[in-house]
């Protein structure tokens, strides 16, 4: 499935994005909260406008890391780590760990797992306002968590940590 994120031009917070299907509709919708210590991050569904997800970055951590969760409980811990190489991984509840690999200085990631199995890919296509993505999820594989690791990106990448 092929997702596309628009980071919106007018927002309090410059951490909100919407995020269309690959028909065009609107799907998702992502708040930053401003009044929080570190970064948190709602995902709404467009029709229904309950939380799907949530991301809160661990404010007292040695790198950077943020925490998912669905329906109250963690799915994943999103970490980046600087040995041997700089990467970032995410730590599934279910036991998987993903990689993001490729460039970040062009936007152009893959989502692997150490098998180099490919479950997603993300690249930043040009625009004039505000940052844009192009995520395809491969199928079978959880498209919210996905959708939280580019947003994750994208902030680590507006922070300098990437």
């Amino acid at each position: 499935m092929r997702y596309r994120l628009k980071e919106r031009a007018i927002s309090l917070s410059t951490d909100d994005f919407v995020i269309r299907d690959e028909n065009n509709n609107v799907v998702f919708e992502v708040s930053g909260d401003l009044f929080h210590i570190g970064d948190t991050f709602s995902i709404r569904d467009r029709n229904t406008g309950e939380e799907v997800l949530h991301i809160k970055q661990r404010i007292f951590s040695h790198t950077a890391q943020y925490d998912i969760f669905m329906h109250g409980a963690e799915i994943a811990s999103l970490h980046k780590r600087d040995e041997p190489h700089p990467h970032v991984e995410v730590a599934n509840s279910d036991g998987t760990v993903l990689y993001a690999q490729g460039s970040f200085e062009e936007w152009d990631l893959n989502i692997v797992d150490h098998y180099g199995r490919l479950f997603a890919h993300i690249s930043k296509e040009f625009s004039i306002i505000g940052d844009s993505y192009t995520v395809d999820v491969a199928p079978g594989v959880n498209d919210l968590l996905i959708l939280a690791t580019a947003i994750v990106l994208d902030e680590l990448r507006e922070d300098r940590k990437i």
